[in-house]
């Protein structure tokens, strides 16, 4: 299971907030299914639990799109008892790349991703 955690020194700020100055970084969203795609290319949408996913559209309006372009390396989206959705990585192959994020001079604010694979 891979969560992403976005906060600041005041607690977790709404993700778009983050890049309101022109910050770099990506916001990634599992539960908006209009930014998931089975295939690298972007054609055919995710629409349920247990699909792969080959393209996660960033929101945060830099274009740091991630992307997997190996079939058998795709996360899953996934659903935790609570209804709260996920992308669930395999621990061996799976992973998703991104665009090089210059992160130099943004020290307001830091991403923290946790990650824990089931």
């Amino acid at each position: 299971m891979s969560i992403l955690l976005l906060m600041d020194d005041d607690g977790p700020p709404f993700p778009r907030s983050l890049f309101s100055a022109g910050e770099q970084g990506i916001w990634l969203d599992p539960s908006d299914f209009s930014t998931l795609f089975q295939d690298a290319a972007g054609t055919t949408p995710v629409t349920a639990v247990g699909q792969p996913v080959g393209l996660a559209l960033d929101k945060s309006g830099r274009g740091n799109h991630a992307t997997q372009t190996t079939a058998a390396s795709r996360p899953t989206l996934q659903q935790d008892s609570n209804g709260l959705y996920y992308l669930s990585f395999d621990g061996t192959d799976d992973g998703m790349a991104t665009p090089s994020i210059d992160f130099t001079g943004t020290d307001d604010q830091w991403p923290t991703a946790l990650a824990t694979l089931v």
